[in-house]
Order: structure tokens, then sequence, then C-alpha cells
């Protein structure tokens, strides 16, 4: 067991109880005021609102409890079984909702954490022979473990929440950037809003003059999926990519005729359960040489003439509100609904000239790149998240002793630049790849990162035109220690000067772990090991300016920090710069309030 931690049940270190529903046929216990959430709304960590409300008559006449601001709900069975949400206003449930009421001594967001970790445990122990369903008991008798030290439990939550609303911006600019593209294509597909330089008229042509209709696999067993000389299309490439994505083709076995694509063809799925998921297009834009067939619930739709019409023109419209609304309409169905390509040959949908439709389509790429781009370090923070959460809610990571030792080390006369140079020879320890060397601006940048992480000094960053730099570093600084002691190997070529661990690093790492850095070093790695330079100058440049206007008791947002770039000569020409657009800016300030905790 880790020291000062403990195996506790639920029910020895919080209060529990379940909810109700009030009659659904007397209508007024529907028209109150206090909150009433059913397990459906257990979407988000904090709830503030439900959907319906109900009276204190409807309280007084049914088993449901109002429960206090803070309190956490976990659903105990439905398609939402084991989600786990947190109460910001008083309210009541219904039945599928325990409430989970922490005692003073345990704090309520690491009780929360540590349920969201545990999910599939505790989904588990309700299995039965029908649905899961997760009793009060089993929630009663489940352990987690637990710090003694409220503390303890307080700051392990609070790195959480941090990556958390970091997840949580990510997921809103996702949003907002779905909505311009929407917006974008309803304008460009319809030809409301022109392009420059494009003026000539559209015309309205019948689908089928465009092209010829191919069906998918015929013929195949599951016996033949997995494995064989030739590969396929899936359905989710179809439906989930604009281009599909020639890294998710999987394997069949081909002994008999197919249909295979080409480039610049179109695919359609057939069927779907909801009518605004039938016919969603993706292209094939790439040139092979591989036998590639399309699932057999899919159809591929060859165009005539690649020079007359651009492949991705055609995706964009039926991705379109106004292709989209041409295909509910001829949709047919009732609990599914299925495409009649006859009437699918016959749509009449807009044409532009080749030029324009190939305009109109790079700059929804442009729009599409950018969303994918977000995705994916949306994907990543999740990661990081799950990452963070293993280290930290297992006792792997002591945030305390962390503390513990860096308060034991300020009592004590430490040589600043040699403590530096113990940091920095294990970030690059951590972060060095053969196929991507760590060059010092890069190792400057993670260097303040660190700093400002774990609330030391950055005086020593100037205003360079690389962004706060150390220019001592080199000269008797940092970099120069840990060369001197072999901790790290310095490589120089006409790109500069790289660094990879030394023969010594050993020696870096006792020291870095008995100076108590070691505890922090993986989780703010796993932040930063993979950003690029550019971004890790936009986050420290952001940052370095946000404590200087901080100093000055000015207000922190993009106005003011943009402002104050603007006004510094060696930092102005940054702001001409993609990575410094505003929505980076905006990031950057997030990640400086939230990570480094300005």
């Amino acid at each position: 067991m880790i020291k000062d931690w403990e195996f506790c049940k639920i029910e020895n270190i919080s209060k529990t109880s379940s909810g109700g529903t009030p009659n659904r046929k007397i209508l007024n216990y529907y028209k109150g005021k206090i909150r009433w959430f059913t397990t459906s709304e257990l979407s988000q960590k904090y709830l503030y609102d439900s959907n319906e409300h109900i009276t204190e008559k409807a309280i007084e006449n049914s088993s449901a409890k109002l429960f206090k601001k803070e309190t956490i709900l976990l659903a105990m069975y439905g398609a939402t079984i084991g989600k786990v949400s947190i109460l910001k206003a008083d309210a009541t449930t219904n039945q599928a909702c325990c409430a989970i009421m922490p005692y003073s001594n345990y704090f309520n967001e690491y009780i929360y954490y540590q349920l969201v970790f545990n999910k599939k445990n505790l989904i588990n122990l309700g299995c039965g022979a029908g649905q899961p369903n997760i009793s009060q008991k089993i929630i009663k008798d489940f352990s987690i473990i637990c710090p003694k030290n409220k503390d303890e439990q307080i700051k392990i939550a609070t790195v959480l929440s941090n990556i958390d609303l970091l997840i949580h911006s990510l997921e809103k600019l996702i949003g907002k950037k779905k909505l311009i593209k929407q917006g974008v294509m309803q304008e460009l597909l319809t030809g409301k809003k022109r392009l420059p330089g494009f003026n000539k008229e559209w015309k309205q042509v019948e689908l089928g003059s465009l092209g010829e209709i191919y069906n998918g696999l015929t013929g195949k067993t599951k016996n033949d999926f997995g494995w064989g000389n030739s590969k396929y299309v899936t359905f989710l490439n179809v439906l989930n990519n604009r281009k599909l994505n020639n890294k998710l083709f999987e394997k069949v076995n081909i002994n008999e005729v197919q249909n295979f694509i080409k480039y610049g063809d179109l695919f359609f799925n057939t069927s779907s359960e909801i009518p605004e998921e039938v016919a969603l297009c993706s292209a094939f834009m790439d040139k092979t040489n591989e036998n590639i067939a399309v699932n057999s619930f899919c159809f591929g739709f060859r165009l005539y003439d690649l020079k007359r019409i651009f492949p991705l023109y055609i995706v964009d419209y039926f991705r379109s509100n106004d292709g989209r609304k041409k295909i509910i309409q001829i949709a047919q169905g009732s609990t599914r609904y299925n495409l009649s390509k006859e009437y699918f040959l016959k749509l009449l949908i807009p044409i532009p000239e080749y030029e324009e439709q190939k305009a109109i389509s790079i700059i929804i790429s442009d729009i599409d790149d950018e969303i994918k781009f977000l995705e994916q370090d949306l994907e990543k923070y999740k990661n990081i998240k799950q990452g963070m959460m293993e280290q930290l809610l297992t006792g792997k990571i002591r945030l305390i002793e962390f503390n513990e030792n860096i308060q034991s080390m300020s009592d004590k006369k430490h040589n600043q630049h040699f403590d530096d140079a113990v940091v920095f020879a294990n970030i690059v320890a951590s972060c060095y790849s053969p196929d991507y060397p760590l060059g010092r601006k890069k190792c400057q940048k993670m260097m303040y990162l660190f700093k400002r992480f774990n609330n030391s000094s950055v005086e020593q960053f100037g205003h360079y035109a690389a962004g706060p730099y150390d220019n001592k570093a080199r000269y008797g600084g940092f970099e120069t220690i840990a060369i001197k002691n072999k901790y790290v190997v310095e490589n120089k070529s006409n790109k500069g000067s790289s660094f990879a661990p030394g023969p010594e690093i050993d020696k870096a790492k006792s020291y870095c772990s008995k100076y108590g850095y070691d505890k922090f070093i993986p989780i703010f790695n796993q932040y930063l090991k993979f950003k690029k330079v550019d971004e890790l100058e936009l986050y420290t440049t952001v940052d370095k300016t946000i404590l200087e206007l901080k100093e000055q008791n000015l207000p922190i947002n993009l106005n003011t920090v943009k402002n104050y770039i603007s006004n510094d000569k060696t930092w102005v020409p940054k702001l001409t710069r993609e990575v410094f657009n505003d929505e980076n800016i905006e990031e950057a300030i997030r990640f400086s309030q939230l990570i480094l905790g300005v």
C-alpha cells in the first residue's frame, strides 16, 4: 500500500441515496422550479440546470429527494450506466441516479475522478443475465484508493480539472468550426456567395448524366474478411470521411470478379437508421494499383469526365444542408431508411464551371483540415488525461511529496544553475528521439514552461525574437553545466545545436529524484513532448506577456495580450505569423491560466 493512502469503501467515505420519479399523470408536479435530473443528462462533468422541473408537492408525494450542490450523481442502469456528474445547484433526480455525498474529510471531485477512472470495473460488477445494473449495494461496497490527506486529494483533482477544461474548450472550438464549415458550404455550394473571378451561370444537372453506379462486394461470407489478397473500403470509412482514409482499408479474400475503385470515384451508403445519415458521400482521391473494393452496404459512383467534374465538389454538396435535404426527400423507410438509386440518379444538383468547383472545395478542404487537426489535438489531450489519471489516481506520482520536496529545497541553498542543468538534462532524456532532435529553441521554451509549471522565477528569460529566452544558458548557465557534466551531448550542425542524453544522464536522473523534480516531469512532458517549436514559442510568449500584464494590474484577455506584444519592438513581428492568430492566442491564454496557474 502507498504510504498515507488507503482503500475506502464508498459507504465509509460518503452517504449514498437514490431519487424517484413523481407521478407522470399529475401534470402539475412537473410545473415547478426544483431541478429534476434523469441519467440521460449526465453527459457533462458539472450539472447546472435540468430539462424538467418539479414542485415541492411532487417531492412530498414521491421518493424524490432534494440533494445539495456538489453531490456526485452516478447512473446505475440504462444507456448511460456508469456516467458521473457533479451537481452545481441543489436538485432532485430520478431513481436511476445514485447520489453520493462525501463526508468532510473527502473531496467530491477526487471521488468523481476515481469513479470516472473505475467506470468499467463498476459496470462489470453489475453485469448479470440481462442488462448491466449497478445497485446501491454494489456502489456502497465498491472500494477506491484514496490519500488520507484531503489536500492531496484536492491537488490531484485540480490537476485533472485543468486538463478537463482544456478538453472542454477544444470541444467547443471544434463545434464552432463545424458550424462555420456548414455556413460556408451553404453559401458557396448554392451559389448564394460567389468567389472572386467567377461569374459564369450555374447549371442544374441530373446526377445520372454525370456518372454511373457500381455495386460493392458480393458473394462474401464472414470467413473471407480479415485476410486475403485484396482490400475493401469499410462502411465507417465512407460515413466518417470526406476523402477516404487509405490507412483504414481492411483485408478481404477475393477469388471472383468484383468492382474495384479508381481515383475520383464517389461512394454513398445505401441505408441508415435515420434519414439524415443516408447517402453520406466520400471520394477516393489517391492513385493505386491495388485491388480495392467497396463494402456491400455502400455503392460506388464513377464520374464520366474528371475534367468536367471535381469529385470533392460533389462530396461537399451531398454533405451540405442543401444536399442533405434532397437525400432526405428520397430516403424511404420507417425503422430503417434506404436510398432509392432510381430517384438518386434523377436528383438535380447545381454545377458551376470546373475551376469554380475546385476553388470551392479547396476552401472547404482548408476548414476540414483545421477541424481534423483540432480533433487530433483533442484526442491527444484525452490520452494525456487518461495517462495522468493512471499516474495520479493510483499514487504512482505523488503531488504532495513533490511540493514537500520543493519546499525543503527552498530552505536549503542550492546552486540554481546546477538545479536547472539537472532539470534540463531530464527533459532531454524524457523527450529525446533520434527522429526528432531537440533543438536549443525547443529546449529553452520547455525549460521556461517547466519553471512556470513549478512556480519558479523566469526573470532570466528576456524579450528576444525567438520568444522568452535565457541568453546566459549557453555561457555558464544550465546548458554549459549539463554538457560539462556529460548529462547531455550537444550536436552541432548547419541548422544549429541539438541535444541528446549524455553518458552521465543517470547521475542527472538521480539528482532529479533527490530534489523531487522527477515527480512532475512525466506529467509536464505529456503536455509538451509533441508540441512544435512554433507552438511552444506561442505559449511562452503569451505567458510571459500575461505575467507582465499581471504585474501592472492590467486585465488579461486577447486584446490586452495582443496590444502588449504589438508595443514591444522585438516581439511585434510575431503577430504577423499564422501561429499567433487570435484563436491560438486565446488557447495559449487558457493554457497559462489552467495549466501554469496565472
